[in-house]
């Protein structure tokens, strides 16, 4: 289930489909609520590694992306990260979680 972790006022979410898959399977990443056409950068911290996915939200606040489930058993965190302003760091807007199954 998509979290928002940066407050009442913020309306990011980001969800996973389908959020239990199999090792070795596709999996969709999906973004909405985001401020448009700002950077984002999305942690996905599996048990032995982080991968880092970069891009920008479209005009509608939106992103989307597949990726390729991890090891059997593996809960992988998601992080998305959007960039404050032009120099500034970025904040943590929502955080969905997968189960790897074997």
């Amino acid at each position: 289930m998509p979290r928002k972790p940066g407050g009442p006022k913020n309306t990011a979410i980001l969800t996973l489909t389908p959020s239990t898959i199999s090792s070795g399977e596709t999996y969709s990443i999906s973004g909405e609520g985001f401020t448009p056409g700002r950077f984002i950068a999305l942690g996905i911290l599996e048990p032995d590694v982080a991968w880092y996915w970069n891009g920008y939200v479209d005009n509608a606040g939106k992103f989307s992306f597949e990726w390729v489930a991890s090891d059997p058993g593996a809960m992988v965190v998601h992080n998305a990260y959007q960039k404050k302003g032009t120099n500034a760091g970025y904040d943590l807007l929502a955080t969905a979680i997968l189960m790897v199954t074997a």
